[in-house]
């Protein structure tokens, strides 16, 4: 990590300090001091000095690509990583991987989980380098701003769990076509909007708890064609119309939570002989 502080370029000769960005390649912001004259008096224009300098501590680690320890420098520093509960080796361990919640497995970041461990803020938009992640595990915090839709084409995902925050927004299309997507929880945020139509194309899901939200509109019938859903959690919301016979097809189906909705009509009867169920 950088130490330096500042620079007293007052009584000298020289010009002022140019930014040139990080053209060493180092990650770090490179600056250049150009002279008009040397110690003699006389001109010595030619003469550049590159002075590089960060308040990033990622320069230290060596273990994954600096985008992706920028993108989690960026989650500690927006979400008052001083903070948190719990964070063992943020921004001190040169290892990536002996930070508290990360798992870095082939040189790249595989898991982030931070459950119940006091972050606030918003989440920044960088953690979408984290290209390989495939367990994101921010529950029980108390994060703000609208939901992070770059997850919906993050494809190397199996789990998400971003339930009991205050997220806002729409759950986007795209979920549906992430083929190793095995649990999407959502539940206890501000979300709203319709549920997307698209996740009956997941051949992988087995939980989807979208509970205690705002999501309106219909349950779309297109979600009683995955195969392999075993619960699926939609009470407390703002949904109408009738409960899809579509949902009585679920072959693994176990818990079906739809209760505090505005749902209209019957309940299908083939959902009294869906043998795997528990809870309805």
């Amino acid at each position: 990590p950088s130490l330096f502080a500042s620079i007293d370029a007052s009584d000298n000769f020289g010009r002022a300090l140019a930014p040139l960005g990080d053209i060493t390649g180092d990650g770090l912001l490179d600056f250049a001091i150009t002279a008009d004259r040397d110690d003699d008096g006389g001109t010595d224009r030619g003469a550049v000095w590159l002075l590089s300098t960060s308040n990033s501590y990622c320069p230290s680690v060596a273990d994954i690509p600096l985008a992706e320890c920028q993108a989690l420098e960026d989650l500690f520093n927006d979400t008052n990583g001083a903070n948190w509960s719990t964070a063992t080796g943020w921004l001190a361990d040169a290892s990536a991987d002996n930070w508290q919640g990360v798992t870095v497995s082939g040189g790249t970041v595989t898991e982030l989980s931070l459950p119940s461990n006091s972050l606030t803020g918003t989440l920044p938009a960088t953690l979408s380098n984290l290209t390989n992640l495939q367990v994101l595990d921010l529950s029980a915090n108390s994060l703000t701003g609208s939901f992070p839709a770059w997850t919906a084409s993050a494809a190397p995902l199996t789990t998400l769990r971003l339930s009991d925050n205050e997220f806002t927004g729409t759950v986007p299309a795209g979920f549906g076509s992430l083929a190793g997507l095995v649990e999407l929880d959502l539940e206890t945020n501000r979300l709203s909007g319709s549920l997307p139509v698209d996740m009956g194309s997941s051949t992988s899901l087995q939980i989807l708890d979208l509970a205690n939200n705002g999501f309106s509109g219909s349950i779309p019938t297109t979600w009683g064609s995955i195969p392999t859903l075993t619960r699926l959690g939609l009470q407390n919301n703002a949904l109408t119309g009738s409960i899809p016979t579509e949902l009585g097809n679920l072959p693994a189906i176990d818990k079906l939570l739809l209760a505090n909705n505005g749902l209209t009509g019957s309940i299908p009867t083939n959902l009294g002989s869906a043998t795997t169920l528990t809870w309805l």
